[in-house]
């Protein structure tokens, strides 16, 4: 009777597959550049200029709104974690409604790629997830399970030799410490956002002392004292700067390329915040940053008082407001 009871055992035990301790689809540098400039021919057919998608993801159709994000969340997991990059079967896609405060309302999607469980055993359920905000940007990426954190949106777009890519560590690995591991990455991409923050800051000197020039002497003064010939050119560098001063981000949001449109208008409550209501009757210059060419979508909007060149900023989710 034991030796039916061991045999029985033996035989339940060497029939349970071996989880592989290594990455099972290791990819050469020659398959990564392949399968990176493989999906980026996807993803250059509706990005914009700064790699997002040129429109909003929920105004895209279904059919090209899924082939930009499978393409994009290829890309990202060949250049933060191409050991996790998994082409088992077609990737689950999920839409959810954001509730942080910087897209609040606003849709996000997630892209999960699932993984084989008879050749590995990951600590999550999807080799890697995804997750896009409306813009086009991705937010965060998660590796079996772990996470990377918010996505550096200066890095995603093309392999830094800086980046420090999430190593494979399955769930039958004796030596997997997530926590050491994210400490070791959080420190990592502190380094990097400090060097990248540098950066930034003498781009907006560049771009600053060049919206000062051609703004000259009619900073905060009435908007007629501005020649009419030069007068579109200089609010417009007039709200880029205060877009740039208190935003800082000038060069990565979508209306920063496109020519912004200028209006003469009357502030009322169906244009302006109630809050500053003492400015209702009063004419001012609208100037509307649209996220593209088709101008549906705004990104911000700045009013310049005409009688005394004051000015303010509104963002999308200000303008969203005013329409509701």
């Amino acid at each position: 009777m034991h030796t039916v009871k061991i045999l029985i055992t033996a035989f339940i035990f060497l029939s349970i597959p071996a989880m592989a301790q290594e990455n099972p689809y290791p990819l050469s540098q020659h398959q990564l550049e392949e399968l990176f400039q493989e999906n980026k021919k996807i993803t250059d057919q509706f990005a914009g200029e700064n790699g997002y998608s040129r429109k909003k993801l929920s105004s895209m159709s279904k059919k090209n709104r899924e082939a930009f994000m499978t393409a994009k969340a290829k890309q990202l997991v060949l250049i933060y974690g191409s050991a996790y990059f998994r082409e088992y079967r077609e990737p689950v896609i999920e839409e959810t409604i954001s509730g942080d405060e910087e897209d609040y309302g606003e849709k996000r999607y997630k892209v999960k790629f699932p993984y084989n469980p008879s050749k590995e055993k990951l600590w999550g359920d999807y080799a890697a997830v995804v997750t896009f905000l409306n813009n086009g940007r991705a937010r965060s990426i998660n590796f079996g399970g772990h996470s990377l954190g918010i996505v550096n949106p200066k890095l995603e777009h093309y392999k830094n030799s800086e980046i420090m890519e999430m190593k494979y560590q399955p769930a039958t690995s004796p030596k997997f410490n997530l926590q050491a591991q994210t400490d070791s990455l959080i420190q990592e991409n502190r380094k990097k956002r400090d060097i990248q923050l540098k950066k930034e800051k003498a781009r907006d000197k560049i771009f600053l002392k060049s919206y000062d020039a051609k703004i000259g002497d009619y900073e905060n003064k009435p908007v007629k004292t501005i020649p009419p010939a030069q007068r579109n050119n200089i609010l417009i560098a007039m709200a880029r700067k205060l877009i740039l001063r208190i935003r800082r981000e000038p060069s990565s949001y979508h209306g920063f390329h496109e020519t912004p449109e200028i209006k003469h208008v009357e502030l009322n409550e169906n244009n302006f915040p109630a809050m500053i209501s003492k400015n209702f009757g009063k004419m001012a210059y609208r100037v509307s940053f649209y996220q593209d060419s088709d101008k549906k979508d705004i990104d911000y909007i700045v009013y310049i008082l005409e009688e005394t060149g004051q000015k303010y900023l509104l963002n999308k989710n200000d303008w969203l407001e005013l329409q509701q």
